[in-house]
């Protein structure tokens, strides 16, 4: 079996460490199994390295495009989804769609921003919508504004409030620290000059400025336990929201292939999961367009009848990542990996594991 397999080109997918909260795992789909490629069982990096038959110089750069940061659906361009905003911040599909009908109805140069998707469909000719399907989404958002985002920005200025609360007290703590270091010296000093008097009234003062301290700690930790409690109260809110959104508006996302299929994906993710897969994504189309696709050079003027739009750089490698995800030609190109700890592996100078 193995000859067969070296007959084959078979690419080897070693996703770069990083560090990862999540311990949800997922078997390989039916396109990838290990016994395609002479494995069972347990494995290891050696045994896929040593039925290697191809590996590219070098894999590109950029984002895995997550689920958690919608897919093909982050509008990159524009900064407006990085990848450290909290769930609470995320915009919804109405907004975005809303956004995306003013765009492109008005020909708005900041339609070139967009997200790789949006400009996919776009330029294949997706319909703007009937009126119908513009009051439902608009009616939608206003229930958005008037109630969930008010709900959600409320609990967010008490959170404000808490953490501004709790910044005074970490500094407070952290000069306090300080001193108790002082303290310490002094009473030492006072210990080898005899001085008993000076010594017992320096003990007097750190206990009591212990005592603060632990008062500060036992404060801290309660704040963020209410922060987190809030936290928690707004991601609800929107979650609630974000499992409406999905069960009336399923058919209005059908209409735009590969927005409406990102913000399911995401949807699904974050009410399914409680955004625990936060590294599930397109990786496996990274690898195989990295390995394959030709080198985007420079970003592109797209027409098609009577629309235009500008592909960056970017959004050619998101397209080419989607299609080697999901539509790669079946020619006995398999992808095989293992999860990767930093403290199982040898790095170099760049954090990236040596080979």
């Amino acid at each position: 079996m193995l000859k067969n397999i070296a007959l084959s080109l078979i690419v080897f997918l070693f996703v770069g460490c990083e560090a990862s909260t999540s311990y949800l795992k997922e078997s390989p789909d039916g396109a990838n199994q290990i016994s395609k490629l002479g494995l069972s069982g347990d494995y290891f990096f050696d045994d896929i390295k040593s039925i290697t038959a191809y590996k590219a110089d070098a894999a590109w750069t950029g984002g895995g495009w997550a689920f958690s940061s919608l897919e093909l659906g982050n509008r990159w361009a524009n900064s407006k989804m990085p990848d450290d905003l909290q769930f609470s911040d995320i915009n919804t599909f109405e907004q975005d769609l809303i956004e995306y009908w003013t765009m492109v109805e008005s020909n708005d140069y900041r339609k070139n921003y967009l997200s790789p998707a949006e400009k996919f469909d776009y330029i294949m000719g997706s319909d703007l919508p009937s009126d119908e399907v513009k009051d439902q989404v608009l009616q939608r958002n206003s229930l958005y504004i008037q109630e969930v985002k008010l709900a959600v920005d409320i609990i967010q200025e008490k959170k404000q409030q808490l953490i501004a609360e709790l910044d005074t007290l970490t500094n407070e703590y952290s000069s306090l620290s300080e001193s108790k270091l002082y303290f310490g010296t002094q009473i030492l000093e006072a210990q080898n000059q005899g001085d008993t008097a000076l010594e017992e009234q320096l003990k007097e003062q750190l206990s009591d400025l212990e005592n603060r301290m632990s008062e500060i700690e036992v404060k801290v930790a309660t704040y963020q336990n209410e922060i987190g409690a809030l936290t928690e109260q707004q991601e609800e809110i929107k979650k609630s929201y974000y499992v409406d959104s999905n069960n009336e508006l399923g058919p209005v996302m059908d209409t735009y292939p590969l927005f409406g299929y990102a913000w399911k994906r995401f949807l699904n993710y974050i009410t399914e999961y409680d955004g625990d897969w936060g590294w599930h994504g397109l990786c496996h189309g990274g690898a195989g367009a990295s390995l394959y696709a030709p080198r985007t050079q420079h970003a592109v003027m797209v027409s098609k009848g009577d629309r235009e739009i500008l592909l960056f750089e970017k959004d050619i490698r998101a397209l080419q990542v989607k299609a080697w995800a999901n539509q790669r030609p079946a020619t006995g190109k398999y992808f095989v990996g293992k999860r990767c700890y930093h403290s199982d592996s040898e790095v170099d100078v760049n954090d990236r594991t040596i080979d």
